[in-house]
């Protein structure tokens, strides 16, 4: 290989990192309450700017393909086709729909999210691109958490001239203290609960595949970020971590009794400790229905937001009987008729029987070799856990998974695509280590002196 060409290939890896961490960094504060303060208007206008820097990792594993070994990547052709299958029927589905070019570019964005994300970026970054993402990405959402306890500690409601406490909500009781309603930077409690919940996982792994240094660094910020996921209330988000790491303490079971024990007593006594809010909620639901029921006032509104995803789902099933086999398509900024709040029935409504087979099928060959990977690498244990996690939990009762410009959307990719296809020598240093401490017993057995 020339030096140009080798050049070349390069600049084209590193040009896909700019990229992608741009995507991410720009999704981070886009969905918040400051976008036009952190973000220029040109980076939302209809979405081009993620159109253009999403296509530019595929443009360029098109051209680096040739020369790569990538075919030989176990799984990645089968996950490829499937996804190409669930990309057409998107765009088939909801063509018709499209009178513009933000709807086009909304339709786009799903499959080209996790063409780009997943299959695309593991053959473009290396693991110090994928760690150098993790940490800013890291580092960003524990300086949200420590801006939000002082916002809590110091009575601060706003900021910038704007109101850091978004209308009642869901009010923060935690054991019987009323907490401060203060946001930070995201409104909804459960999109800065998907944000930090993959987070926890990805610092876990790094403090196991790390020097002692950043080991300590990624234990620290696992501390604070864990602080902001609990602080947020969100009960899917914390319940899908909380499942996740059970994973990596079964795998800590198999080299430790303490710390396997102390894991497991640790995840059981955080979740009746993240569950509380919610039972506190529900509790003071039920006494506003006594009260009003006593008070003669009509409780039909409270009955309607009570009732919950169980209504959505049952209008979204309903809606799916009416709808074809190429679903209704989408197009807009989400269903007129309210959010499915599935993902799995957001498929089913939007793109047909089609578009979700094609689309669980992408999921199995994915996780498959995921499974695979944890085998080879144990240090992949905690991601695979919450990608399991976000899948059996958050993404019943949400729907983000293939959400078009969300950062929970767009992480759940890109840490698939790491765990499955990334290449990070991780295994030659443990064969060193085993070599070393063969050597070593080597020599004592021996009796050569050293």
């Amino acid at each position: 290989m020339s030096v140009w060409v080798e050049f070349i290939m390069n600049g084209m890896k590193a040009f896909a990192f700019i990229c992608v961490a741009l995507h991410l960094l720009v999704l981070v504060f886009q969905s918040s309450l400051f976008c036009d303060l952190f973000i220029p208007a040109w980076m939302t206008d209809g979405n081009i700017f993620h159109l253009f820097i999403l296509a530019l990792p595929v443009v360029s594993t098109l051209c680096l393909l040739p020369s790569s070994q990538v075919l030989k990547k176990p799984g990645w052709l089968s996950a490829l086709l499937c996804g190409l299958v669930y990309a057409a029927v998107i765009v088939f589905s909801s063509a018709h729909l499209c009178s513009g070019i933000s709807d086009w570019s909304r339709v786009v964005l799903i499959p080209l999210t996790v063409l780009s994300l997943t299959f695309c970026a593991p053959l473009l970054l290396t693991r110090s691109a994928y760690r150098s993402i993790f940490w800013i990405l890291a580092v960003l959402f524990a300086l949200h958490t420590i801006f939000i306890l002082f916002c809590m500690v110091t009575d601060t409601t706003s900021a910038f001239g704007r109101s850091l406490v978004q209308g009642p909500g869901r009010e923060k009781s935690l054991f019987g203290l009323i907490l401060l309603r203060t946001d930070g930077l995201y409104g909804n409690p459960n999109t800065l609960g998907s944000f930090l919940m993959y987070l926890p996982a990805v610092l876990l792994s790094e403090a196991m595949i790390a020097g002692r240094f950043l080991s300590s660094a990624a234990t620290v910020l696992l501390s604070i970020v864990s602080m902001g996921l609990l602080g947020s209330f969100s009960r899917g988000a914390q319940l899908t971590a909380l499942l996740g790491a059970m994973f990596p303490a079964v795998q800590l079971s198999k080299r430790s009794k303490v710390l396997s024990t102390v894991a497991s007593l640790f995840l059981v006594s955080f979740m009746v400790f993240a569950m509380q809010p919610s039972m506190n909620s529900s509790r003071q639901t039920g006494q506003s229905k006594a009260l009003a029921t006593t008070a003669g006032i009509d409780t039909v509104a409270v009955s309607e937001v009570s009732s919950g995803r169980s209504d959505l789902w049952r209008k979204t099933l309903e809606r799916i009987d009416r709808s074809s086999a190429l679903g209704t398509g989408l197009v807009g900024a989400d269903s007129a008729e309210g959010s499915p709040h599935n993902f799995l029935l957001a498929n089913l409504l939007y793109f047909g029987c089609f578009g979700t087979i094609s689309l669980i099928a992408m999921l199995a060959v994915l996780g498959k070799s995921i499974w695979n990977r944890t085998r080879q690498y144990p240090e992949l244990m905690p991601i695979a856990g919450v990608l399991a996690a976000v899948l059996l939990i958050h993404g019943q009762i949400e729907y983000v998974l293939t959400y078009p410009l969300f950062l929970s959307n767009s992480l759940f990719w890109f840490l698939s695509g790491y765990a499955c296809f990334s290449s990070f020598d991780l295994g030659s240093r443990t064969e060193q280590r085993n070599i070393s401490t063969d050597n070593s017993a080597a020599y004592a057995n021996s009796g050569c002196p050293r």
